[in-house]
């Protein structure tokens, strides 16, 4: 079950924070982004996680048939 593969994939991120450092940003179940919380910030123009991410997600809901990574 691919939820089930999604929230195990998570709870290990959350237990093991150090060896993981990518993060999806997803609109509407597709993936609009992807890679390092440093990259995200970069592409999201922001000095902060969470601004750069709704930064992205805003731009993913105007462009949503093009990648922004």
């Amino acid at each position: 079950d691919l939820h089930k593969a999604i929230r195990r994939q998570r709870q290990m991120c959350i237990r093991d924070r150090s060896l993981c450092d990518q993060v999806a940003i997803l609109v509407k179940g597709k993936v609009i982004c992807y890679g390092s919380v440093q990259d995200i910030k970069k592409i999201g123009k922001s000095d902060s996680f969470e601004n750069a991410f709704i930064n992205i997600v805003e731009e993913g809901e105007k462009n949503e048939n093009d990648s922004l990574c």
